[in-house]
């Protein structure tokens, strides 16, 4: 079943609570939900509510997956998620509706809903089908306890926290600083701020409600199983949120963010299970805390995860309400294999930092044996350079959406006087000439007194001229520094290209393939730089760039060193990580056994 994607806009108001048994009618069954509607005759529909934020929505990469084949305790799991091609199954019994936001990292958001089977792709790029999160797990264990289709209700949007945007309407609004209060009264816009205020404040809550209502008026079009007669059952709540409340200032005592009192999260969260009760009319609905584990140490039960898991305790939720601690699926042995192909990719691909000086901090060369090549040296050469205005929108950072997920690109097309300009025998001697750098504006380090003035345009182009024998070479990279995206050209052949913003004063390299290195030549070669602008520093940018070069016995002595630091054991274990670590690593061995947690958890409170 292909998933059903679409860009919604929703009207943030509350909505009326729907009927846990005996849902809205819906169309009638087609022939190819019978053998659902077999499995599930005589029975309610079981549905099942997941939310929280953007460890809920799920970062983990279906390229993790394979990770967990490496443990015996996961790869049981594992072989239930994909199938004996390594390709995630589609769980045609388990049926999932999805709700959250979508866009580029600068905005704009936009609000999606994507349902269908349950499979890798309801993670937290909806539009992606490559990321997943504890949902594929949990539902794969709940239907096997149930042994009947069911529905996953998800709703989660990241960064967000319960104090401010999930905050339960019975909590209040939480109160407005006396000076941000005073200030809006002294300018007159006390009743606006205080409207917006109040809409802004458990928005979230309110959303969370409209989409489970939404689909409990037709549950029938998210699920073929659902029989009209039979109805249907909300059979448990999952809560998996946290990080914002923990780090923000919200719980701040004295004004202190470093003494923090987490007392009244547990007092929130516990508004929160009532009134979701309440809305959903369903007083002993099973409710499932995912107790946040970030950074592993379960036998460390630090104060917010204290506060998290409190409310299982109080009299009106012992055994309705249970406490999963998720720090017990965090991976150290993960952890310590990312951090040393971490260090080995800064010792491939950060060639020098400048101090503020200006000169080379002996401390940030990680890789020796590098020597700069070709004659004239780098600090002689000549430059020649060009800079226009290019269209922002088309050749700047853009992110898009596509099957591949997240697509960053920087354009190489070039106005018609410059579309030749990679060339090696391109005619660039009417363009300005002079020594790199080439900039503009603060490099944050001493500006070397020989340089080149950028101009005026976005856009810069450079070339320059070498010699070289490359049979002196065992091997080559190309470093460069430049502020923003850049593409480099090795004789007209790109070689190294890079999207994201970098420091000033910052070198990366890029050792070249044996394919790449084969572009140069035996006497006079071109290297030449695409560089534009930072959209997030536009007065300033810098670009160098020079080509290095390793002898046989040199690299050889590297190739130890890197050995050393990082095993290919520890390169394969690390494939398991795909986001940062407050992302649960981007693992889908630790996502994937929080899932099928927060599923036992529920069936210990039905066994209860």
């Amino acid at each position: 079943m292909k998933p059903i994607l679409k860009i919604i806009t929703l009207i943030a108001v509350a909505a009326s609570a729907a009927t846990i048994t005996g849902c809205a009618a819906s169309p009638s069954l087609d022939s190819a939900s019978s053998r659902q509607a077999a499995l599930t005759a005589g029975k309610p529909l079981k549905i099942y509510i997941l939310v929280g934020q953007s460890n809920m929505q799920g970062q983990a990469q279906e390229t993790t997956l394979p990770y967990m084949a490496l443990d015996p305790k996961t790869r049981p799991l594992l072989d239930k998620i994909v199938d004996e091609n390594g390709k995630p199954r589609v769980h045609e019994n388990i049926s999932i509706a999805a709700f959250s936001q979508d866009g580029p990292w600068s905005g704009p958001y936009y609000d999606v809903e994507k349902h269908g089977a349950l499979t890798v792709g309801y993670g937290s790029a909806l539009q992606s089908d490559s990321l997943l999160g504890p949902e594929v797990a949990f539902g794969i264990t709940m239907q096997e306890h149930d042994n009947q289709p069911i529905l996953i209700i998800k709703t989660a949007w990241g960064g967000k926290s319960l104090c401010h945007d999930f905050r339960p309407p019975s909590a209040g609004l939480p109160p407005v600083n006396e000076k941000t209060e005073a200030q809006w009264k002294k300018d007159g816009t006390y009743e606006a701020q205080m409207a917006a205020y109040k809409e802004r404040v458990g928005r979230f809550y309110r959303l969370m409600m409209k989409h489970v209502n939404t689909v409990l008026a037709d549950p029938g079009k998210y699920s073929k199983a659902y029989d009209p007669e039979q109805g249907c059952e909300i059979a448990g709540f999952v809560w998996f949120q946290g990080f914002n409340d923990k780090v923000n200032d919200y719980y701040s005592v004295g004004g202190n963010r470093h003494n923090r009192e987490y007392g009244p999260y547990s007092d929130l969260l516990a508004h929160f299970i009532r009134d979701v009760r309440k809305d959903l009319d369903a007083p002993k609905m099973p409710f499932v805390i995912g107790v946040m584990g970030i950074g592993g140490k379960p036998e460390e039960d630090d104060p917010f995860r204290k506060a998290m898991a409190a409310p299982a305790e109080m009299e009106e939720c012992k055994g309705n309400v249970i406490a999963v601690r998720t720090a017990n699926y965090w991976d150290d042995a993960l952890v310590e294999a990312a951090g040393k192909v971490s260090k080995l990719w800064d010792m491939k691909n950060n060639a020098y930092t400048l101090t503020r000086e200006g000169d080379i901090d002996p401390k940030s060369i990680a890789a020796p044996g590098w020597q700069s090549v070709g004659n004239p040296p780098p600090e002689k050469r000549v430059w020649r350079y060009v800079t226009f205005d290019i269209d922002e929108d088309k050749q700047y950072r853009n992110l898009l959406k596509g099957e591949e997920g997240d697509v960053r690109f920087f354009n190489e097309d070039m106005p018609a006087p410059y579309a030749d300009w990679r060339r090696p025998d391109f005619a660039d001697s009417a363009w300005p000439s002079g020594p790199a750098p080439i900039g503009k504006g603060d490099l944050k380090v001493k500006i070397p007194e020989e340089h080149s003035a950028w101009g005026e345009g976005n856009m810069l182009l450079m070339r320059t001229n070498f010699e070289l024998n490359p049979a002196d070479y065992e091997v080559f990279r190309i470093v460069i520094m430049a502020n923003q995206s850049y593409n480099v050209y090795l004789n007209g052949h790109k070689v190294a290209t890079y999207v994201w913003w970098k420091k000033g004063g910052s070198y990366r390299a890029f050792e070249l393939t044996k394919e790449q290195a084969a572009f140069l030549r035996n006497g006079t070669n071109v290297l030449a730089v695409q560089a534009n602008i930072s959209p997030k520093d536009p007065a300033a940018n810098w670009v160098n760039a020079m080509l290095e070069g390793m002898s046989a016995d040199d690299y050889a002595k590297l190739i130890k060193l890197y050995d050393s630091v990082c095993t290919p054991e520890d390169i394969e274990t690390a494939k398991g990580k795909s986001n940062q670590a407050y992302h649960y690593l981007g693992s889908a061995k630790i996502y994937s056994q929080i899932g099928e947690a927060f599923a036992n958890a529920l069936i210990e409170l039905k066994n209860n």
